[in-house]
């Protein structure tokens, strides 16, 4: 009995020296993982910023004489940077912080990177990767795909995407009080703690009562839904549709739409219409007030005109010859005969 009790506590102690060195395995690969992915991670941006630096130098040289980089397979993602460097790599589950002290909505000071020194609000909080993604900060832009573009019907080859900074990275700023003015001013908060009260965990300065509240909710997290919302599925429903017999959109807002003045257009405001008629009818006026101041030398010309159109008379003589010669010719046609 002894002996089946000793073997027993032996196959319980090798199952959990097992567990310990499977458990500890994984540990070891997660963390390699993730050096490794850093490492990738900051090669991108190091050869990135290395190529900056060498593009910008050969064409300060260069001047005038420095090539053209956006051609070819640089013609539209020029200027953009390998999406590797964007992703960030997942924490190990046993480095993760317990507790953020910054919370989505809070202003943050930026301490690295292209925007350091920036005071941005913070969009969203993801604790896998410990990264805070700031509003309009740390943008990069990045090509899109062909398959992306077809699948979303994209019409940009580029999209710019907000890099997350790190959680350690970045600092809150919140207004206090200034000690002698009593004016609220921006502090940069380095260390926050967290306690709870009633269930509630809260946060504050490290040695002192000031409590750093909760932000307010932000107008692009999602609302609440209330029983007299619209359902978004009963909203794309198509509920109308235009026939031949009525046009997409009344006339007046097609009026608002096209240019008031241009050529092709048909129907005008009544005061437009009434100014161009009074137009016209001003010019009219000043071409019948021409025709009546007459100098002496314009009457002349018209008379030379005049005469140069009306044929002058055939005198006695003239019509006298003309008749001759009508006889004359009948009468040779007569001797013929």
């Amino acid at each position: 009995m002894q002996k089946i009790i000793r073997r027993t506590a032996l196959a319980k102690q090798q199952a959990q020296r097992k567990n310990r060195q499977a458990r500890s395995k994984r540990t070891h690969d997660e963390v390699r993982k993730y050096i490794l992915e850093i490492a990738q991670v900051r090669k991108a941006e190091t050869d990135h910023l290395k190529n900056t630096k060498k593009t910008q130098r050969e064409d300060w040289k260069l001047g005038p004489l420095a090539p053209k980089r956006d051609v070819g397979d640089q013609k539209e993602a020029y200027g953009t940077v390998d999406p590797t460097i964007i992703q960030s790599p997942h924490v190990p589950r046993h480095r993760r912080m317990p507790w953020p002290h910054i919370l989505q909505g809070d202003r943050v000071v930026i301490l690295e990177g292209p925007d350091k020194g920036k005071i941005g609000d913070v969009r969203s909080i993801d604790k896998v990767e410990e990264v805070v993604t700031i509003r309009d900060k740390n943008l990069y832009d990045v090509p899109v795909p062909g398959w992306l573009q077809k699948a979303q019907s994209m019409n940009k080859t580029t999209q710019s995407y907000e890099k997350g900074v790190h959680i350690t990275k970045v600092r809150l700023v919140y207004p206090l009080p200034d000690p002698v003015t009593g004016i609220p001013r921006d502090v940069i908060i380095d260390r926050l703690e967290a306690y709870k009260v009633g269930g509630e965990r809260r946060r504050r300065i490290p040695g002192t009562n000031i409590d750093i509240p909760k932000p307010p909710r932000s107008d692009d997290e999602d609302p609440i839904d209330n029983d007299s919302d619209t359902l978004r599925i009963h909203v794309d429903v198509e509920t109308w549709v235009p026939t031949l017999f009525s046009p997409p959109m009344p006339p007046s807002v097609i009026d608002e739409l096209r240019n008031k003045y241009g050529k092709f257009r048909t129907r005008h405001d009544k005061a437009y219409v009434d100014k161009k008629l009074a137009e016209d009818e001003a010019e009219q006026m000043r071409k019948e007030s021409v025709k009546l101041m007459r100098t002496p030398r314009m009457e002349a010309a018209d008379k030379r005109v005049r005469e140069k159109k009306e044929p002058e008379p055939l005198g006695e003589e003239t019509l006298a010859g003309i008749g001759e010669m009508i006889a004359r010719a009948r009468g040779l046609r007569l001797d013929a005969l």
